[in-house]
């Protein structure tokens, strides 16, 4: 097969060079020589002096200090999650659902995108004062999708076969990927194309004009109640010519810290030719392969989740489950690990993603999700932790602290919380 899964993009590999030399340097002076002629050396081919380690890992922090969030997720990526790259995105972009009628400007955009038949764009994570993540996204109409992540990771996704291929060109390591009971909803949750074209409701307020690039753009705020809910902001800017996005700017809430996440959506290009071999799903030759296997039912998800984590919490359960929880799972699991991580950590860090990301689809689908398992530990099946409505929603699925599973109607939920509140 063809090479694409390693061959870097000459500008973009310029672009992330220069933010790796400024990142390696505590201020913003310039970048020691030695950083300079190493990475230079790495640019054109070479390979810098041994005196020069430039391309070693970062080590680790002073026991007891606290690790950048650019580490604890560049780590979380290397070790194929996937999710937990793109945890908050794809879980933001799961409330914003279709609504009613359209706001008239908006619908004009909403247009010309049912029309693109191919994309590609940055997506840009900031979160704190913590240097950023970017991500490269390639989109197809036809469900086929690629994200480019930091570190050699590149994720390949059949949308409509619910596959994916994995790769970690630094490891030499794909894995390809099933996604088990995932609905296309959810499976497209990391489309933001997708999304932006559901939005065609009356949320899409015009919030007025600005020069962006030295073009005046307009701006649209969505303004959803879910939103509101998540202390989440979603602003659009739009081309008044093509009438295309050119910039999407989210914000939000990190878990359990005072900071806010900030996602930027933007270098858009659209319906470009793009070459086959970029969504191909055949390992590069010379790999290593390994075949992973992702539940996404919620009751599955959601008990794998919490049985991960409670294996590395001392029998704890969460405060809470969110996006961020696979963020607290890599700082429990690092302290478990001496040495290599093994296939199997590998899997969980990517399952622990997913099901966080449960509670947020549950509630976008209106299936009345709760969570009680803060200051509890793994128990004898008599404390319920977690329940929500069945997909008919004619009864509850209750998850006890044992991790046992019941289903029962109304009134057998009612005897089972009203037994623990008291």
């Amino acid at each position: 097969m063809t090479d694409s899964h390693n061959r870097p993009d000459v500008n973009e590999t310029l672009d992330l060079a220069v933010e790796a030399m400024r990142d390696a340097c505590e201020t913003n002076a310039q970048p020691p020589a030695e950083l300079t002629t190493a990475t230079l050396a790495r640019l054109e081919g070479r390979s810098p002096s041994a005196s020069q380690s430039q391309s070693q890992p970062p080590t680790d922090a002073a026991p007891g200090a606290a690790k950048p969030w650019r580490h604890i997720m560049f780590k979380t990526a290397q070790y194929g999650s996937i999710a937990a790259v793109l945890a908050l995105i794809a879980g933001l972009f799961l409330w914003l659902g279709p609504g009613g009628s359209t706001n008239v400007a908006f619908a004009e955009v909403a247009k010309k995108l049912d029309k693109v038949k191919t994309a590609r764009f940055i997506t840009t994570m900031k979160y704190g004062d913590q240097p950023a993540m970017t991500t490269k996204q390639f989109i197809r109409n036809d469900g086929m999708m690629r994200q480019e992540m930091p570190m050699g990771i590149v994720m390949v996704i059949d949308t409509q076969k619910q596959q994916g291929l994995l790769i970690q060109t630094q490891r030499k390591i794909a894995q390809r990927v099933t996604f088990d009971g995932l609905p296309m909803q959810n499976m497209m949750a990391n489309n933001p194309i997708e999304q932006m074209r559901k939005m065609r409701n009356p949320d899409a307020k015009p919030i007025g004009k600005e020069r962006l690039n030295g073009r005046e753009m307009l701006i649209y705020e969505i303004q959803q109640p879910m939103l509101k809910e998540l202390n989440a902001t979603f602003k659009l800017w739009v081309d008044p010519k093509t009438e295309l996005p050119v910039q999407v700017l989210m914000t939000m809430p990190v878990p359990d810290t005072e900071e806010r996440a900030t996602i930027t959506i933007d270098r858009f290009v659209w319906n470009e030719p793009m070459d086959e071999a970029l969504f191909s799903m055949e390992p590069p030759e010379g790999y290593q392969v390994q075949d992973l296997r992702f539940s996404y039912e919620p009751k599955t998800a959601i008990v794998k989740t919490l049985r991960l984590y409670t294996d590395v919490s001392d029998g704890a359960f969460p405060d809470d489950m969110s996006p961020g929880l696979n963020v607290k799972y890599v700082k429990l699991l690092g302290k478990k690990i001496k040495g290599q991580m093994t296939p199997e950590q590998e899997q969980s860090l990517t399952q622990v993603g997913i099901g966080a990301q449960m509670p947020l689809q549950l509630k976008a689908m209106d299936r009345d999700w709760n969570y009680a398992g803060k200051g509890l530990k793994i128990g004898q099946g008599d404390k319920p932790i977690a329940w929500f409505k069945t997909e008919t929603g004619q009864a509850y699925v209750v998850i006890m602290d044992d991790l046992s599973v019941r289903e029962v109607d109304e009134a057998g939920l009612k005897a089972i919380v009203g037994k623990r509140d008291n």
